[in-house]
This record gives C-alpha cells, sequence and structure tokens, in this order.
C-alpha cells in the first residue's frame, strides 16, 4: 500500500511539472524577439520609436555615431585624459580603477527643430560581448566629461546640436575577481547596445589597441 501511495506521489508531481512546462511553452511563443540591426563605427544610428525597458525612453530626433574606440591600459587612459596618476586617482576617490578601459567616442545628434522632453541615459547602454557585459566606469565618465552638462549620464541636446562625448567602459582581469583575461578580450566579438525593443540596435565594436 506505502508503495502504491509513494508511486501516486511521484506521478503527481510529475503531471504537475509537466502542466508547468507546457504553460511556460504556450507563454514564450506569445513572446516577439525584437529585430536585430547591426551598425558599423562611423555609422549613425537613429534611436526612433526605439526603447530599453519603458516606452518613455523614446528618443525620436535622436541619432548617435560610435567615432572611434580603443583599448587601453588604465594608466593610458588617465593619461590620455589628463588625469591624475592611477594610485593618486584612487587614493582622491577612493575606488578602484580597472585594468584596462575602452574608450569609446561617441557623437550625439538632435535632429529635431523644437524643443522635446526626451533625452539620453547612458546607464542604459551596453557594452557587451555573447557571454560578458563590460560596465560602463561613470566616476571616469564624469571627470573626462566635466565641460558637458556637468558630467551627467544623463542629458539632453538643444535642437539641432550634437555633442562629442568620451564614454568609458573598464574591464578587471582575474585578479580582481573577474574570469577575463587578455585572450578573451581578443577572442570575442563585441556590440554597443543603444536600444533593445523594438529593434536592437548594436554597433560592432573594433578597437584599436
Amino acid at each position: 500500500m506505502k508503495k502504491v501511495w509513494m508511486a501516486g506521489i511521484l506521478l503527481a508531481g510529475s503531471l504537475s511539472a509537466a502542466a508547468v512546462g507546457v504553460r511556460i511553452w504556450h507563454v514564450n511563443q506569445d513572446i516577439a524577439l525584437p529585430e536585430i540591426r547591426e551598425s558599423e563605427i562611423g555609422e549613425r544610428v537613429a534611436l526612433l520609436d526605439n526603447y530599453f525597458l519603458e516606452e518613455y525612453e523614446i528618443c525620436e530626433g535622436y541619432e548617435l555615431r560610435v567615432d572611434d574606440a580603443e583599448l587601453l591600459p588604465v594608466e593610458e587612459y588617465l593619461e590620455k585624459h589628463g588625469l591624475s596618476d592611477k594610485e593618486t586617482w584612487e587614493r582622491e576617490h577612493e575606488m578602484t580603477l580597472p585594468d584596462q578601459v575602452y574608450d569609446l567616442t561617441l557623437t550625439f545628434f538632435n535632429t529635431n527643430t523644437e524643443e522635446t522632453e526626451c533625452g539620453i541615459d547612458l546607464y542604459n547602454y551596453a557594452l557587451c560581448a555573447a557571454d560578458y557585459t563590460i560596465p560602463f566606469c561613470d566616476a571616469l565618465y564624469a571627470e573626462v566629461n566635466s565641460d558637458k552638462a556637468g558630467g551627467s549620464p544623463m542629458f539632453s541636446l538643444r535642437p539641432d546640436s550634437e555633442a562629442t562625448l568620451f564614454v568609458p567602459y573598464g574591464v578587471f582581469f582575474s585578479g580582481n575577481g573577474s574570469y577575463l583575461d587578455e585572450r578573451a578580450l581578443d577572442s570575442r566579438n563585441l556590440y554597443y547596445v543603444v536600444s533593445l525593443y523594438p529593434v536592437q540596435n548594436q554597433i560592432r565594436i573594433r578597437t584599436r589597441i
């Protein structure tokens, strides 16, 4: 009797799991995957009615272009932008700098002829490969762009204007808790994702090393 009772419980559990699996499968059939649109460095990308998480992020009339992408040891990055040396910078800011920095030069365009309420939030933008994302370095960004919107990653442009920004992304190697190494950086395709829905706009990043 006990064996029959146990078999009944196992059967009920299996049927329940199967029912959940079928439900999940049906729900997933209704999810529309975004179209992926790929661009290259130097091409202007119109943001149109695309966004990341919410429709209020839509920036009709805004465009962007990746002008350059360079991978630098952090010491060279600091020197390039006229910042303090690594030891001094870390002591003054009480934070650890990455080992290397992807230094992206971006130009944003506002092609609207009248004022709008939309703007850019760089915290949403992602530099990533298939299996990892390189973090945005907002502290470095604030310093190298201090003359533009006070160094804020969230900004809007006047109608019919443009702005060029230096946007850093930091690479931490295994000594700092990351599994990345230099061979991984060389062997993976990197993309700069600037919208997710309904079109995933991504720019292929070919870096100068």
